[in-house]
């Protein structure tokens, strides 16, 4: 039983550790693509657009402006899974 726990134990630390990692590297690209290349690489314009009425409304809106200031939050969860454990 202990070594099935310390597995377990290190396989939640080893989940936790690549969520931090991919947050921090995650939250970098996007600051990035909104700081230096004001590129909308996670298409959150696409979505928003369908919700104005018109393009001159949409212009108006200055996506591109508010896309650069605008802040993201970014999450991941991994979960381990171990196929041979689990047979």
């Amino acid at each position: 039983a202990g070594k099935i726990e310390n597995h377990t134990k290190k396989s939640d630390e080893f989940c936790r550790h690549l969520e931090n990692m991919l947050q921090s590297e995650g939250k970098k690209v996007i600051e990035k693509s909104q700081k230096e290349q004001n590129c909308d690489i996670l298409g959150l314009g696409s979505s928003l657009k369908r919700h104005f009425t018109d393009v001159k409304q949409w212009k108006k809106f200055n996506w591109k402006e508010k896309y650069s200031k605008s802040q993201i939050k970014v999450s991941f969860r991994v979960v381990y899974a171990d196929f041979e454990e689990a047979n």
